[in-house]
């Protein structure tokens, strides 16, 4: 193994740009680096492995859903709705919209929207409600990547009064995705935010809560300069 946080960070980001015939080989050399000490390897690892869809490191992914650090925590989210195994991930990212901390909440709902659709519906609609905006922003805008629901549209439409600007923004857009005229007027004439296009992004596209990425290796998603 790599001596340095940042050689093997590297390594990780190298390893998911692996072709069809290196795939099984970069997924095993992988693997030690997903319960690396430092959070900038496993970051990359826990993206490496989402690029890779590696379906033997779910388990392992699945439980950096509880990582020490936020950071990785996200990844391992977005990883989990990447590899795509909906039976397999659907309890964990299901219990990840009801966790305590705001981030997990918030990558959540990408993945599960992406992943699960109709399954999470639910858990997002109860997300509208969440006391932290970043999280009800983002919650709405999965959301309106699911087909129209009436009850959805009634709590979209109470989210265009919401205390936050961005939350509002994406509730009109929601609305007027929805077809319903109320959003479309709410948003004419507005800039909208720049968003996560719809949850559609995947591992390679991570989003974060409130803090840049773990430092070792700058921890670059797969595809990206470091």
């Amino acid at each position: 193994r790599a001596e340095s946080a940042k050689a093997r960070a590297d390594a990780a980001m190298a390893l998911a740009r692996a072709t069809s015939d290196e795939r099984d080989e970069a997924c095993t050399a992988l693997r030690p680096l997903l319960d690396d000490t430092e959070a900038g390897v496993r970051f990359a690892a826990i993206a490496a492995v989402g690029e890779l869809r590696d379906t033997g490191a779910l388990d392992v992914v699945f439980a950096r859903f509880d990582d020490a650090d936020p950071n990785v925590r996200e990844a391992a989210i977005l990883s989990a709705a990447r590899i795509g195994d909906r039976e397999r991930a659907e309890k964990p990212l299901l219990r990840a919209l009801g966790d305590a901390r705001p981030e997990v909440r918030f990558q959540a709902a990408v993945s599960a929207a992406e992943l699960l659709g109709e399954r999470a519906r639910a858990g997002l609609a109860a997300l509208v409600a969440d006391d932290d905006a970043k999280v009800r922003g983002n919650a709405i805008a999965a959301l309106a990547t699911l087909p129209p629901h009436a009850p959805t549209v009634e709590r979209l439409s109470r989210a265009l009064g919401d205390a936050d600007l961005e939350v509002r923004l994406e509730a009109a857009l929601a609305l007027a995705r929805a077809g319903d005229p109320v959003g479309a007027r709410a948003g004419r004439g507005r800039r909208l935010p720049a968003r996560l296009g719809a949850g559609r992004a995947g591992a390679a596209g991570l989003r974060e809560h409130r803090r840049p990425p773990p430092s070792p290796g700058r921890a670059a998603r797969p595809g990206q300069e470091p």
